[in-house]
């Protein structure tokens, strides 16, 4: 498969992937032996959401509005818009059956930056929830298995319910966000910069938005890969397993720097000198 463009993005879930770039108003639909469908939209896609079921969520910026938010459901078929004329959408949530939307939207007001965390049902398009965050810029943002909401921003992360009540909160310094990373249930690591960067706090929260490890490790890891109960790090050519509440399960001596590590079927794989190797 030809991608469109350089910049091309893949979100999987289920077997499928969407791909999608910010310079092209175009997204694809793949499953691992066809093309499903195409998707296209009046400008070049911001920020886009696949759900377990194959719905899809996709925003844009118009002469009209700052965000333009469409929702289609397995036959490509239009079934939910918004249109946000202040903020721009940076990130979107699909719950599993699709039908739960949550988005990021950024703005600023008097020179402080703020994001509204915005919680719709695809029924209506009045929201469940609208939580303004002010002097926070969220990045990520994901709609778990267990239908918790879990965002993370540049100081702060946040644990909501599918209705918008707080669940939890996890407050670091300000652009000390090194990596974030989540699997298909919505189990998410959030890594951190500790004591000016020379340690790394590592924090995993269930899908069902209970936080089950917080542990911290020397200098910043080069790569990292969760998948249900299991976190692999990786600094240099170690790699490291850490179980689902921070306790270490493995250890690993790679032949080469490690550049990439990804778990795919329960089993951990990495790049290393243009080669995969399997663990």
């Amino acid at each position: 498969m030809k991608l469109d463009s350089a910049d091309s993005k893949v979100i999987s879930k289920n077997g499928r992937a969407l791909i999608y770039s910010n310079t092209s108003n175009k997204l694809i639909l793949q499953s691992k032996t066809e093309k499903l469908g195409e998707i296209e939209e009046a400008n070049a896609v911001v920020a886009a959401g696949l759900a377990k079921n194959g719905y899809i969520a996709a925003s844009y910026a118009s002469d009209e509005y700052q965000s333009v938010l469409n929702v289609y459901n397995t036959h490509f078929e239009k079934v939910f818009q918004w249109n946000c004329a202040q903020e721009r959408i940076s990130d979107i949530g699909l719950s599993k059956n699709g039908r739960n939307i949550v988005v990021t939207a950024v703005g600023a007001e008097n020179a402080e930056i703020y994001t509204r965390i915005i919680i719709f049902n695809i029924n209506s398009a009045e929201p469940k929830a609208d939580l303004t965050y002010r002097g926070t810029l969220f990045l990520r943002v994901f709609f778990t298995d267990s239908n918790k909401i879990i965002a993370v921003g540049d100081n702060k992360a946040v644990v909501l319910d599918r209705n918008g009540d707080a669940v939890e909160e996890l407050i670091y310094s300000e652009d000390s966000i090194i990596a974030v990373n989540a699997d298909d249930a919505g189990n998410v690591l959030i890594c951190h910069e500790e004591f000016g960067g020379s340690k790394t706090s590592v924090v995993r929260y269930a899908k069902s938005g209970k936080k089950t490890a917080q542990f911290t490790v020397d200098g910043t890891p080069d790569c990292f890969a969760l998948s249900g109960g299991r976190i692999a790090l990786s600094s240099g050519a170690e790699i490291t397993v850490y179980s689902s509440t921070g306790n270490e399960s493995k250890k690993y001596e790679a032949e080469h720097t490690v550049t990439e590590l990804f778990w795919c079927s329960g089993t951990l794989y990495s790049v290393e000198n243009g080669c995969i190797y399997k663990y």
